[in-house]
């Protein structure tokens, strides 16, 4: 055995990778974009041992994908535990109307009853991250939700006491950026487990003369550049209004407009596993299930060959002629088995345009020249 006990041959390497496997998120449009596909299943998604970044505004999605995510990672490893460290209170009911199993789900929050106790610092939160992942095999997705709300223990103090170590704003971004350099160098080291690692982040302005000059505004993300260059996937996160004319379906009104779709864009900032800067424009229909029904596979479909569409907006779906886009989504929502046979159909479709291609070298290149 050689000295260096880690080194493997690049057809090693090459057999390894394709047997990773890859779980989906809840949102499908978004997994096609990645550009990964489960060696098992045939569905695309996220490889294991994935570190990655999510960051956006309020109410673009960033927490609904990591809880669609652990949910699809319980449901095809009955093994598989998640551990969430969150910076606000959490919410079961939900969580189990989305198909997470609460047995399985080690969460750690600031939050604690005992109003004697002292505040818990974000290392202490982080450590306990990497030693579950050293341990225990069984770790398959871990959270941080979000970067931007870890409180340092800088900023921790005794609530007896009651002193409080002040620091200006100029060293906050600087001291959670160090911490997140450290975190993601113990990370790299610890994941023996090949759990995903699932950052959330939150964007704001950058204050100063010349960032706010018209309609020019320069954006920031907390926790410095580090986490930008450990990561293998950076998504920005962004959302929509929805059409005037929606109007929800089977639903009373009262006030003045409710809506039920919401529209969603995921822009891949970074990606190593295809091709980065897609940009997927995702429509949800909002239900009792947090975001259960993605109203994308009528484009997918049309775009791919599957389905086709005379006119305007007459669908031709399972040997029928559906008039309206609108009857279509519902003609899909009432026969789920026919829209997963579509899905099923997409995914080899669109690995075998995308993702199948091989690449040329420059001499291949210059000789067909």
């Amino acid at each position: 055995m050689s000295k260096n006990e880690n080194a493997r041959s690049g057809r090693e390497l090459l057999n390894h990778t394709k047997k990773e496997r890859c779980y989906p998120t809840s949102i499908k449009a978004f997994n096609l974009s990645v550009g990964r596909f489960d060696p098992i299943t045939g569905e695309p998604g996220i490889p294991e041992g994935t570190p990655l970044e999510a960051f956006g505004p309020n109410a673009s999605c960033k927490s609904a994908m990591w809880e669609g995510l652990a949910a699809n990672i319980m449901k095809m490893d009955p093994k598989a535990k998640v551990f969430a460290l969150l910076s606000e209170d959490p919410d079961p009911e939900r969580w189990e109307s989305v198909g997470i199993d609460l047995d399985r789900i080690t969460i750690w929050t600031y939050y604690n009853p005992d109003p004697d106790a002292t505040l818990q610092s974000a290392e202490e939160g982080l450590n306990l991250l990497c030693e579950l992942v050293s341990e225990d095999m069984d770790y398959k997705l871990t959270v941080v939700d979000s970067i931007k709300a870890l409180v340092v223990e800088d900023q921790v103090f005794g609530k007896k006491a009651g002193e409080l170590k002040e620091f200006s704003e100029s060293e906050a971004p600087a001291i959670r950026a160090r911490l997140m350099n450290r975190f993601l160098g113990n990370h790299k080291v610890a994941n023996k487990a090949r759990a995903i690692l699932f950052m959330v982040n939150q964007v704001s302005e950058s204050i100063g003369p010349n960032f706010n000059i018209g309609q020019m505004v320069k954006t920031k993300t907390a926790g410095g550049r580090e986490k930008e260059h450990y990561c293998k996937l950076r998504i920005e996160c962004n959302s929509a209004p929805p059409d005037a004319t929606d109007k929800p379906v089977n639903h009373k009104l009262f006030g003045n407009k409710i809506f039920n779709k919401l529209r969603c864009i995921f822009f891949l900032q970074k990606n190593k596993f295809g091709f980065p800067f897609r940009k997927t424009n995702v429509d949800f229909e909002l239900e009792e299930k947090r975001f259960a029904n993605e109203r994308n596979c009528l484009d997918f479909a049309e775009y791919l060959g599957i389905i086709s569409r005379s006119g305007t907006s007459r669908w031709n779906l399972d040997g029928k002629s559906i008039q309206g886009r609108a009857a279509a989504e519902q003609y899909l929502l009432e026969n789920p088995e026919y829209e997963d046979k579509l899905w099923k159909e997409i995914y080899p479709r669109h690995k075998e345009l995308y993702n199948d291609k091989p690449s040329k070298s420059s001499k291949d290149e210059l000789e067909n020249d």
